[in-house]
């Protein structure tokens, strides 16, 4: 995948997280990755009675982005973070 394809598939993904309501941003980072920041949940109080939605979270942003990228979680609100991160490494 070309960081071209990467770069709209991100847009969508926020476009996505966006019209939900989550207050997403995308942070290019030095080495090449993103950052996905959800900076706003409007799902924390089901989520915290439910790990299962914050599992889909991460099926859903790994189907639109692709195989031939790393999604992995890197700040949680519901482990004390003030937000949801997600580092997107092409592989």
């Amino acid at each position: 995948m070309d960081a071209t394809n990467l770069k709209a598939r991100l847009q969508k993904l926020f476009m996505m997280r966006m019209n939900e309501g989550y207050f997403a941003e995308v942070q290019e980072q030095e080495d090449g990755s993103y950052l996905f920041i959800q900076k706003h949940c409007p799902i924390i109080e089901a989520a915290s009675v439910c790990n299962g939605i914050c599992c889909n979270e991460l099926e859903l942003f790994q189907s639109v982005l692709g195989d031939h990228v790393s999604v992995e979680r890197v700040e949680y609100l519901l482990s004390g973070g003030s937000r949801c991160a997600y580092r997107i490494t092409e592989i």
